[in-house]
């Protein structure tokens, strides 16, 4: 009962994609029917090279199950999130997000699914940093000398086709930390 009332609601306030939970898989149907047809599945991950296999493993069984209903590919969930407090300086996560969640699955996505749009993970805050990593990549300065030699993440902006964000988090809305 609470997906179908979800799905009236988004279909009122025109909701362009939502995830599927498995609530929605049950009303799959009848939010078809109120007009929302576009749905994503959702993938997380944890930033860990040795993960990469088994979690390439969970999307595409994921994908067999849920393809047929969607229309595109969320992966991850606000990676940059533990950027807004400080806790992790936001080159480090970007370089993280760009090598074990961005770049093998974009990869895998394109060759595999190329008919769903890919997500990647939404940032959290509208953070200015993050949202420079994605449009002008990442280089570094290794020897001072004012050259950047190293490119440690390429930009990805042109690769993405849906940008999403969360902006209901800090530092604007205190009480979501």
């Amino acid at each position: 009962k609470e997906g179908i009332n979800a799905a009236r609601l988004f279909a009122k306030i025109g909701v362009s994609n939502f995830r599927i939970t498995s609530i929605y898989k049950t009303t799959y149907e009848e939010c078809i029917k109120l007009g929302i047809n576009r749905f994503n599945s959702l993938t997380d991950t944890n930033f860990k090279a040795d993960t990469i296999p088994s979690y390439m493993n969970d999307i595409s069984k994921k994908l067999k199950e849920e393809g047929h209903i969607s229309d595109s590919v969320e992966n991850g969930n606000e990676a940059n999130l533990d950027t807004i407090n400080g806790s992790v300086p936001v080159l480090d996560r970007y370089v993280e997000f760009y090598n074990y969640m961005f770049l093998p699955v974009y990869t895998y996505m394109k060759e595999n699914y190329p008919h769903l749009k890919y997500i990647p993970s939404p940032f959290s805050a509208g953070q200015q940093e993050w949202i420079d990593y994605l449009t002008k990549g990442v280089k570094v300065d290794n020897d001072g000398d004012g050259i950047e030699e190293t490119t440690l993440a390429e930009p990805i902006w042109d690769k993405i086709d849906v940008v999403s964000t969360h902006i209901y988090a800090t530092p604007w809305m205190d009480d979501s930390s």
